[in-house]
């Protein structure tokens, strides 16, 4: 049987365990708070320590910069090397368009540069996509990929022609008008063929031939109606239609000439039935 502690030992185990237990320097001891936590206001993955914006959630650190007048990237720099920037071309000669090789991208339009691109020739500023062409001179004016030759010149004999077209009927006269649709069709008139005028439609391509191969033929409406002695190419709601006059038609009486309409004419047309509309004259050799 061991020998009982004395109780002065005792009390100084229990002062020294009492000691050691806390740490003399702990919060509590101290009276330190622990530091605050920060917080992501916009939840875009960065704090308020970091993040100059916390309300705008394109605004943080290595967030891509853009026209907008705002630090997107927390650098302190505005809108360096935006991401959303218009390109714009050099425009050395002032003419409005620019050379598509030389070009920056930028928030504002630098002096010296232009938003559109195609200039041929950006050291001329008659020469641009928008200028006048001007055949034979060598250059080419309106970006257009080369020079414009200049219509016909000097002499052409008649038997060079592209197309020749003769006339169905003798002493038709075929060729007293003609007149130019919009897909490339034309109309030529034969005034005084089978008495009455005819006009004939050739569809595009033109070839050489005889106008009794054309598209379609318009009859005049009487004898001495002179159909076709004049004729336009009109579009009405969309579609291609013919204007023909006929100066000797009488239906207002005495030769005071008739003009008609006519849409899409296929086979052999009567102008006085199957016209959409007809302007007569109003008083005798008028001439319509």
């Amino acid at each position: 049987m061991s020998s009982p502690v004395p109780l002065p030992v005792l009390s100084l185990i229990t002062l020294a365990l009492g000691c050691g237990g806390k740490p003399a320097d702990s919060a509590a001891d101290s009276g330190d708070a622990p530091p605050a936590p920060y917080f992501d206001e916009d939840r875009d993955g960065y704090t308020e320590d970091v993040d100059c914006d916390d309300n705008n959630d394109r605004v943080f650190p290595g967030a891509r910069e853009g026209c907008d007048d705002i630090d997107n990237d927390c650098d302190e720099i505005v809108d360096e090397d935006p991401s959303d920037a218009p390109t714009w071309y050099a425009d050395a000669d002032g003419d409005g368009f620019g050379d598509q090789g030389s070009t920056v991208e930028e928030c504002e339009e630098p002096e010296g540069y232009t938003s559109r691109a195609g200039d041929c020739d950006d050291g001329e500023s008659e020469t641009s996509p928008e200028a006048q062409e001007v055949c034979g001179d060598g250059v080419d004016n309106n970006c257009a990929g080369g020079d414009a030759p200049c219509g016909w010149e000097g002499e052409i004999g008649l038997p060079d022609a592209d197309a020749v077209i003769t006339g169905q009927l003798a002493g038709g006269r075929a060729g007293c008008s003609v007149a130019a649709g919009s897909g490339g069709e034309l109309l030529i008139g034969a005034c005084e063929a089978d008495g009455a005028g005819m006009a004939y439609v050739l569809r595009s391509p033109i070839v050489s031939g005889s106008l009794e191969d054309a598209y379609a033929r318009l009859e005049g409406g009487g004898a001495g109606d002179s159909l076709g002695a004049a004729a336009v190419g009109l579009e009405v709601d969309g579609a291609l239609a013919w204007a023909v006059g006929a100066p000797g038609g009488d239906r207002a009486g005495g030769d005071s000439g008739e003009v008609y309409l006519l849409s899409g004419p296929q086979g052999v047309v009567d102008v006085g039935e199957d016209s959409a509309g007809a302007l007569y004259g109003s008083a005798p050799a008028e001439g319509a």
